[in-house]
């Protein structure tokens, strides 16, 4: 997928928060479920990140972001595929 951020910044003020897996038993994914590791202001601009998918049946994938300091934020994810 690919995400861009308006500017590099030493804080870190967001973080993706991806989900590839199966689909939980209680029918909902909870925050602990996300990988929130990448901060999005490592970057101006737009980059590619990439997680390893794996598994062969019937699974999910959500994508967002984890807000870290409480303020206005926008920030674009595009271009999500499996492969």
């Amino acid at each position: 997928m690919a995400v861009h951020s308006p500017e590099e910044s030493f804080n870190t003020i967001t973080r993706l928060a991806a989900y590839a897996g199966p689909r939980p038993e209680r029918g909902w994914l909870r925050e602990a479920d996300f990988d929130t590791e990448r901060a999005i202001e490592d970057h101006a601009g737009w980059e590619r990140f990439e997680y390893g998918v794996s598994g062969e049946s019937e699974g999910i994938v959500a994508v967002g972001l984890s807000v870290v300091w409480e303020t206005e934020v926008a920030r674009t994810i595009d271009d999500v595929s499996l492969s």
